[in-house]
């Protein structure tokens, strides 16, 4: 598997995956993380930091590159557990268990969370307080948990937080 940074599309290292399915996973090299700090003033850990309700990074393919300790609070999840992770698998959506995968499904295409993200990365444009209902679980045994989804675009990545209903 390639570990490739998400900004500058450097490969940052190569290693064998135990998923032979995932030949790519993204990350932040050195110089972008020096850069995104320099158009922030202020590094993302702390930046995400400063903002109280749960929230995470969400780098262009959809994956988590850092979260809060709100988040992880929420989550019940330590950073490393979550780190390059598709955002379905963190918040446990019951459609990232199909073999697919997240992101992959048809009712991914429906999903408000994704749909947010994406709508962000594309037109730049935040968004405030969208409601979203994630299945959470697997399938036999879900939960639909009821949420507000805000996102903001800076430096290439998208924040989004999360504000439970």
């Amino acid at each position: 598997m390639k570990i490739v940074c998400s900004w500058c599309k450097t490969v940052m290292q190569e290693k064998p995956s135990p998923d032979q399915n995932q030949k790519i996973s993204h990350g932040i090299c050195d110089v972008c993380r020096t850069n995104t700090v320099f158009q922030l003033g202020v590094p993302q850990k702390q930046f995400i930091e400063d903002i109280k309700e749960p929230s995470c990074i969400i780098n262009p393919e959809g994956r988590v590159i850092t979260a809060n300790q709100a988040a992880l609070k929420t989550l019940g999840k330590t950073l490393s557990e979550i780190l390059n992770l598709p955002g379905g698998n963190v918040f446990e959506c019951a459609y990232a268990r199909l073999p697919e995968g997240c992101g992959r499904t048809i009712h991914c295409s429906g999903c408000t969370i994704r749909r947010t993200v994406t709508k962000t990365y594309e037109t730049s444009e935040p968004q405030y307080r969208i409601p979203a209902v994630l299945k959470y679980g697997s399938l036999k045994k879900s939960q639909n948990i009821h949420m507000l989804i805000s996102t903001e675009k800076i430096s290439g990545v998208v924040f989004i937080k999360v504000e439970y209903v």
